[in-house]
C-alpha cells in the first residue's frame, strides 16, 4: 500500500491543510480532520473498481467519499456493474461501451461529478442529483425531464435533442453540434451557454440574462442585440451577423471569420477582441481602449495607429500595415507575411515579440530589451549585434545575417537555415542551441505565440 502515496495526485481543497500527513503508511494513519481529495490516476482506479481490498483501504482513509474520492478510467474499459462506484465525488467513464440501456445507474446518483460520454445509456433518471454531467454523444437519451436542476450539464452532440425547454434552470449547458435544437426560447437564465453549430437556432432574443455565450457556426443569426449583457461572446462563423455595436460591454469577443461586419467602432472598451478573418474591416483605429486584439487576415487594414494603448497585437497577413508608430504600449506583437511592414522601433519596450516572413524589415538594433524574439525568415536582416542581450532568440532562415558574435550570452538560440553563418563554436556555451537545417520556415510560431497571449490574460 505504500505505493499508493506516490501514485495517487492528493489535492487539497482546503489550503490551510497540512499534506504531509499524506504520505504517511503506517498504522496509526488517521483519517482526515479536513477536506481532501484522493484523485486515483487510471492504474488505481481500475483497482478501486476490482480488488474490494484496495477499495475498503481507501475508503477507511476518507471521512466523506462523495467529498474526497475521484476514480477516472480509460475509454473502452470493461464495466458492467457500477456498485462498486456508489457514492464518490468524481467518476469519469467515457466510453466504457459496457455502461449501455441496461445498466443500473443509481449506485452513480449521488456523485458530485459524472462523464458517462460516449456510453449507451438511455435513462437518465438516477441522476438528477449530480452536479456536474457530461452525456456527451450519448444518442439515446430521449426523456432529459430528470436533469433540470443539474447545476453544469453537457451534453454536445445529442443530436436527437429538439426540445431543451426543461433545462431553463441548468446553470451551466452544452449543446454544441445538438443539431436539431432550433428554439432556445425557454434557456433565457442559463448563465453560460454553449450552442456551437446549432445551425437551426435564428432567434436568441431571450438569451438577454446570459453571462457567456458561445454561438459559433450558427449561420441563421442575424440578430445579436439581446447578447448586450453578456461578458464573454463567441460568434466564430457567424456569418449572417453584421452589426455588432450591442457588444459593446462584453469584457472577451470573438468575431472570427464574421465576414460581414464593417463597423467594429464600439467595441473599443472590450478587453479582448478577435477580428481573426473579418475581411471587410477597414478601419480599426477607434479601438482606443481593446487590450488584447487580433487583427490576424483583415487583409484590408492599412493603419493601427490608433491602437495606442493595446498591449498584445497580432497583425498577421495584414499585408497592408507600413509601420507601428505610436503603439509603444504593446508588449506581445505578433506579425507574418507582413509584407510591407517596415518600422519596428516602437517594440522597443516589448516582452515577445514573433515577426516571420516580413522582408521589408532591415533594423532591429532597438529590439535588444526584448525577452522573447522571433525574426524568422526575414531575409533583409543584417545586423543582429544589439540583440545579445536577448533571452530567446530565433533568427532561423535569416540568410543574410553572417556575424553572430554578440550573441554569446542569448540563452536560447535557434540558427537553423542561417546559410551564410560559418563557424558557430564560440555559441557552445549557449544553454539552447538549434541549428537543424531540416526545421520548417512555418513550425509551431503562431500556435507559441496564441499560448504566450493566453498565459498573460
Amino acid at each position: 500500500m505504500s505505493a499508493l502515496c506516490n501514485d495517487i495526485i492528493m489535492t487539497a481543497i482546503n489550503s490551510f491543510v497540512d499534506v504531509r500527513a499524506l504520505c504517511d503508511t503506517s498504522n496509526a494513519f488517521t483519517p482526515f480532520r479536513k477536506v481532501l481529495q484522493y484523485k486515483l490516476n487510471r492504474y488505481y482506479s481500475n483497482q478501486f473498481y476490482g480488488n474490494d481490498m484496495f477499495r475498503n483501504y481507501v475508503l477507511s482513509r476518507v471521512n466523506d467519499s462523495r467529498k474526497q474520492v475521484c476514480v477516472k478510467y480509460a475509454e473502452y474499459m470493461y464495466i458492467e456493474d457500477v456498485t462498486a462506484l456508489t457514492n464518490l465525488h468524481s467518476v469519469y467513464l467515457r466510453g466504457c461501451y459496457e455502461i449501455n440501456a441496461m445498466t443500473d445507474l443509481r449506485p452513480l446518483g449521488n456523485s458530485h461529478t459524472l462523464d458517462i460520454s460516449d456510453c449507451s445509456v438511455r435513462d437518465v433518471s438516477a441522476l438528477a442529483n449530480v452536479s456536474v454531467l457530461n452525456l456527451s454523444f450519448c444518442t439515446k437519451i430521449a426523456d432529459i425531464r430528470p436533469l433540470s436542476n443539474v447545476r453544469k450539464l453537457i451534453l454536445n452532440g445529442c443530436k436527437q435533442l429538439t426540445d431543451v425547454s426543461v433545462l431553463k434552470n441548468v446553470f451551466h449547458l452544452e449543446l454544441n453540434d445538438c443539431v436539431n435544437i432550433s428554439d432556445v426560447s425557454a434557456l433565457g437564465n442559463v448563465k453560460h451557454l454553449f450552442l456551437n453549430n446549432c445551425a437551426k437556432i435564428t432567434d436568441i432574443s431571450c438569451l438577454s440574462n446570459v453571462h457567456e455565450i458561445s454561438l459559433v457556426g450558427c449561420t441563421g443569426i442575424t440578430d445579436v442585440s439581446a447578447l448586450s449583457n453578456a461578458k464573454k461572446v463567441d460568434l466564430s462563423k457567424c456569418k449572417g451577423v453584421t452589426d455588432v455595436s450591442a457588444l459593446r460591454n462584453a469584457i472577451h469577443l470573438n468575431l472570427t471569420s464574421c465576414v460581414n461586419i464593417t463597423d467594429v467602432s464600439a467595441l473599443k472598451n472590450v478587453y479582448c477582441l478577435n477580428l481573426h478573418g473579418c475581411l471587410a474591416l477597414t478601419d480599426v483605429n477607434m479601438l482606443t481602449n481593446v487590450h488584447t486584439l487580433s487583427l490576424h487576415s483583415c487583409t484590408k487594414i492599412e493603419d493601427i495607429s490608433g491602437l495606442v494603448n493595446t498591449h498584445s497585437l497580432d497583425i498577421g497577413m495584414c499585408r497592408r500595415i507600413r509601420h507601428l508608430r505610436g503603439l509603444d504600449k504593446l508588449r506581445l506583437f505578433y506579425a507574418y507575411e507582413c509584407v510591407l511592414l517596415e518600422d519596428v522601433s516602437s517594440l522597443k519596450n516589448a516582452t515577445y515579440i514573433s515577426i516571420t516572413r516580413c522582408p521589408n524589415i532591415t533594423d532591429v538594433s532597438m529590439l535588444g530589451n526584448v525577452r522573447t524574439l522571433h525574426l524568422k525568415a526575414c531575409k533583409n536582416v543584417e545586423d543582429v549585434s544589439a540583440l545579445g542581450r536577448v533571452h530567446t532568440l530565433n533568427i532561423s532562415f535569416c540568410d543574410k545575417i553572417i556575424d553572430i558574435c554578440a550573441l554569446s550570452s542569448v540563452k536560447e538560440l535557434d540558427i537553423t537555415g542561417c546559410t551564410s553563418i560559418g563557424e558557430v563554436d564560440f555559441l557552445r556555451k549557449v544553454p539552447k542551441l538549434l541549428k537543424t537545417q531540416s526545421r520548417s520556415i512555418l513550425s509551431g510560431i503562431h500556435s507559441e505565440f496564441l499560448h504566450y497571449v493566453n498565459y498573460h490574460l
